[in-house]
């Protein structure tokens, strides 16, 4: 899919940075995330920036994560616990869609960021304790990692690279 999001540039090198009010924020809760609706009218829904989740989470900024850029612009990660309870207010354009989702959005390098942080989010999610000792674990201050603190044990997002290949045999 990375390469149906060109002319547009992704860029996943890991950086320790906290976003500004303009970066885009995929707030994930339950295998949900939070987007607000285009402002054309057409239904569609886009990635909110920080500014616009300013009153639904206020502490959005600071429990950000740093995912990627594209662009050079920058995509943040805000994981909602399972139990935390966001309400939406009444008129607001916000929405919780699931993954599915992403395979109509538009454009195409947005729902390849959205499907990116999913994944991400995921792993996130299912690395949360060390697998080794069972200590909760934390963020790496030198790249894309898990670490437990108590053990040391590392995981790393996992990469599965998949191929497509057509065999022939003259017109077979």
């Amino acid at each position: 899919m990375i390469q149906d999001i060109a002319p547009h540039r992704y860029d996943n090198t890991y950086r320790l940075r906290r976003p500004s009010w303009s970066d885009y924020v995929l707030c994930i809760q339950k295998n949900r995330t939070l987007l607000v609706e285009k402002q054309d009218a057409s239904g569609e829904y886009e990635i909110p920036a920080f500014a616009q989740l300013e009153t639904l989470l206020p502490d959005a900024r600071e429990r950000a994560v740093y995912l990627f850029a594209v662009d050079e612009q920058p995509y943040f990660l805000v994981e909602v616990e399972d139990d935390e309870d966001i309400v939406l207010p009444d008129g607001e354009r916000f929405s919780w869609k699931v993954t599915a989702y992403f395979r109509t959005m538009t454009p195409s390098f947005q729902a390849f960021a959205a499907i990116t942080a999913t994944q991400l989010w995921r792993w996130r999610r299912s690395r949360r304790f060390c697998g080794h000792c069972g200590t909760k674990t934390v963020d790496s201050k030198i790249e894309r990692a898990l670490v437990c603190p108590a053990c040391g044990q590392t995981e790393y997002p996992k990469i599965c690279p998949a191929v497509i290949v057509a065999i022939t045999n003259g017109d077979k």
